[in-house]
């Protein structure tokens, strides 16, 4: 991107630094996915650079929960597998995965603790293996 698409006339003193400023437009119209309903960040920078909008990266792995690698790659299809409803700021794993609590109760037995819920799981489990 070229400086001046955002520094007009060459003014740099006053210009907002975050994205978001000038883009909350794009940010809110856009539907793939829907960056408002999925509460993504609106630091823009975290996916999209100024080299260009599009394409976009978000290292999922990295940044949060494997589900690229690791034992729950290719176990899901969507984002709203985890994320119930679309909402990123939320998520399952006893919706739809881990849904047989009998067995889980079993496993963890001798967890100090332990609570069938998906916080809980993510807490003792943040990358997604037994031996987190």
């Amino acid at each position: 991107m070229d400086c001046s698409q955002c520094h007009s006339g060459g003014r740099y003193k006053g210009t907002p630094t975050d994205c978001y400023t000038c883009h909350s437009r794009d940010y809110d119209r856009t539907n793939n996915p829907n960056h408002a309903a999925s509460g993504f960040p609106t630091d823009c920078t975290r996916c999209h650079s100024t080299n260009g909008w599009s394409p976009a990266s978000f290292n999922h792995d990295a940044a949060f929960f494997p589900i690229y690698s690791g034992r729950h790659r290719g176990v899901w299809s969507s984002c709203s597998d985890c994320h119930v409803g679309g909402n990123t700021g939320s998520f399952s794993c006893i919706n739809g995965c881990h849904t047989n609590q009998s067995q889980l109760n079993s496993e963890h037995h001798d967890v100090n603790g332990y609570s069938y819920s998906s916080t809980s799981c993510y807490r003792c489990h943040p990358r997604g293996s037994g031996g987190d």
